[in-house]
């Protein structure tokens, strides 16, 4: 399934590059942390206050980015840690582009793999494409957020 999510942020072209590259290490317990609010969100809404919340550790792996004049390109993937058969993978793009002068676009795009066949897809047209939908929109958020604040030393 196809999921896809942009913020902008005031924050010319080259500063928001800048300062993605330390942000590239924390991506894994971000991208951990929006799968767990996904797991969370699916808790609430699936089973309502009487089940537990599932949770699962994700693993991000990064490819090599391509830059370009006015973008770059950082190939991502995440899946959950065990029983790959019961939780879904994604592989996307994410994007740092020049908007303006003072203005930069992040966007994450990709697609999930729907796990459990036939069954899954049904899960997933009820309610599991809006868990990643909120996931990428969590992960996105947390890199603009990063992006637009200055770091003291």
């Amino acid at each position: 399934m196809f999921v896809s999510y942009f913020s902008q942020v005031p924050v010319p072209f080259d500063i928001a590059v800048e300062r993605l590259e330390p942000v590239l290490g924390e991506l894994g317990g971000w991208a951990h942390e929006a799968y767990r609010n996904g797991e969370k969100l699916r808790a609430r809404i699936g089973m309502g206050k009487v089940a537990p919340m599932i949770a699962k550790t994700v693993v991000l792996e990064t490819a090599t980015p391509e830059r370009g004049l006015d973008s770059l390109i950082i190939p991502v993937s995440w899946r959950a840690t065990g029983a790959p058969m019961f939780f879904p993978m994604m592989r996307a793009d994410l994007h740092l582009l020049r908007v303006s002068k003072d203005t930069t676009q992040i966007r994450l795009s990709g697609s999930y793999t729907v796990p459990l066949g036939s069954i899954g897809q049904i899960f997933d047209d009820a309610l599991l494409h809006r868990i990643a939908e909120g996931t990428i929109e969590n992960f996105v958020n947390r890199i603009a957020e990063a992006l637009t604040t200055t770091r003291r030393e």
